[in-house]
């Protein structure tokens, strides 16, 4: 009996393993990486295993695939999005405005999650204490705790900043000069309608009763004449 040759090795992989899927992620033309993964792996977790592949930060990074965006998917599974494929390629694009702030993230790199392995300690549970990984929270005993990315804790100062008077307006100054201008505007309208406006309406109403008055008076006063 023959030795198996490499094809049916292959061959005998893929009937033992047909939910494994691979992606490319192109960085620059130097920096290419490929990934395997099973494939109901979700879009975060998938730019998790890349993150850190590539040395990147958090969200500072946008996912193409054949001219679509695939950024903003998060908990959508990868074979939802790829049914098919069995090799997508991606491009990285790192966002303009943090180009020039790139670092290596080391969040206890070597320190894998005692529960589950394959997963690393990137985020932190408030309501228990710890640092755990990603599927502590989206399947494990950490559901509905306040979770936070520790990732997030290692941007810059001035993103950081930003980030938290991001809701805050840009040009004060323009903002409040619109402001007054709308609230006495408002304001004058509501003193013509609802003061003005009332007295104008009362004031008539009073001059109505008496004239109505005056006339029943005429009138009595010539009935009582003719009496007379």
């Amino acid at each position: 009996m023959s030795a198996p040759s490499l094809l049916d090795l292959s061959l005998y992989s893929d009937l033992r393993e047909p939910n494994i899927v691979k992606a490319q992620f192109i960085l620059s033309q130097t920096k290419i990486y490929t990934l395997e993964f099973d494939h109901n792996i979700t879009m975060s977790e998938l730019k998790i295993m890349i993150q850190r592949a590539a040395h990147l930060r958090s969200n500072n990074f946008l996912l193409f695939s054949n001219g679509v965006e695939f950024s903003n998917y998060n908990n959508e599974t990868f074979v939802s999005l790829f049914p098919v494929e069995k090799l997508v390629i991606f491009t990285l694009e790192i966002k303009s405005d943090e180009e020039s702030n790139e670092m290596e993230l080391s969040l206890q790199k070597n320190d894998p999650c005692n529960l589950h392995k394959d997963k690393f300690l990137l985020y932190y549970c408030f309501q228990c204490g710890r640092s755990i990984c990603s599927e502590c929270f989206t399947e494990g005993a950490h559901q509905g705790h306040k979770i936070q990315d520790k990732c997030f804790y290692l941007l810059p100062s001035k993103l950081l900043v930003d980030k938290l008077f991001d809701n805050w307006s840009k040009n004060p100054y323009e903002d409040y000069k619109f402001l007054e201008d709308q609230g006495l505007a408002e304001l004058k309208a509501n003193i013509n309608k609802l003061i003005f406006g009332n007295i104008m309406k009362a004031l008539t109403n009073f001059q109505n009763k008496i004239i109505k008055i005056i006339e029943q008076y005429n009138c009595i006063n010539s009935q009582s004449f003719d009496v007379i």
